[in-house]
């Protein structure tokens, strides 16, 4: 999905809306500071929308463009009442609150409460009781899971904090507790085994966590529009180039086969097909 172009006025915008899916391009409209901005779902059809944009925003009061407000609105009255509510996406600024999504808020209180109490990695005696060892597998498997919540340096808690914030609150927000829940106790096995079976103990952080949540909803937003989840262009290039970045070494040890791992079991769990509603 993709932004080809900012209308001072919500009619205006729902104009153009309208025009494109005349054409059989499906958008949407978004309100932002400057303006009313509209996001084409298709990339391939972005070009093509570009290419409208610029007649209209030099003439929106054509006829071309008003018949087709027109023509959307006969449909609309001709469409039966949708059987389930459609999930509209949001912008970023209208994600829920932390008290509105109960297990990110969890998530993070656990890993700030964890993370604090091993003091960043210092504790040695702590951290032995968190990371992972032979003894997860047979007698303590709840090392498996546990070493997402130990970070080692307060930039560290606090990016995957904020991540998880974002991407966290979506999914639970449109899937609900249940899902985000076993989706999140899912990611933190795979991508852990992941990072213990190639690189072995001494790790630990919620990004291999935080990739899955980003491969799921990159993918939701690419294949399925519809289902309320967007994610923009910038982020998906931020989080694929530090993902490239960590495997170089210069910004020290870090756990790439848990990030791996974690963007792996997203992505392939986003290509799962969700139930299409009516609008």
């Amino acid at each position: 999905m993709r932004q080809v172009g900012i209308i001072p006025s919500l009619e205006l915008a729902q104009r153009f809306r309208d025009y494109l899916l005349s054409l059989g391009i499906g958008s949407q409209v978004r309100e932002q500071r400057d303006g009313f901005a509209v996001w084409v779902y298709d990339e391939d059809a972005v070009p093509r929308a570009k290419t409208e944009f610029g007649p209209f925003a030099s003439q929106p009061d054509e006829a071309k463009f008003k018949a087709a407000v027109q023509a959307q609105a006969a449909k609309v009255e001709a469409v039966p009442a949708p059987s389930a509510e459609v999930a509209m996406p949001r912008t970023w600024a209208q994600m829920p609150g932390l008290f509105e999504t109960p297990v990110t808020l969890m998530l993070l209180t656990v890993s700030v409460a964890l993370t604090l109490w091993a003091q960043f990695g210092e504790a040695t005696g702590v951290v032995g009781r968190l990371v992972m060892s032979p003894a997860a597998f047979a007698n303590e498997p709840w090392r498996i899971v546990l070493p997402v919540f130990l970070h080692f340096g307060p930039l560290h808690l606090l990016f995957n904090m904020l991540w998880l914030k974002d991407l966290g609150g979506m999914i639970e927000n449109l899937k609900g507790r249940l899902f985000f829940g076993v989706f999140v106790l899912a990611l933190a096995t795979f991508s852990n085994v992941a990072q213990y079976v190639i690189s072995g103990p001494g790790f630990g952080g919620m990004s291999g966590v935080v990739y899955g949540l980003f491969g799921y909803i990159w993918v939701k937003s690419k294949r399925e529009p519809w289902s309320g989840f967007l994610i923009d262009q910038q982020t998906v290039w931020l989080m694929m180039a530090w993902f490239a970045l960590c495997f170089t070494g210069w910004f020290g040890p870090i756990a790439n086969f848990a990030h791996g791992g974690g963007l792996a079991l997203g992505l392939a769990a986003g290509l799962i097909p969700g139930k299409p509603q009516r609008a």
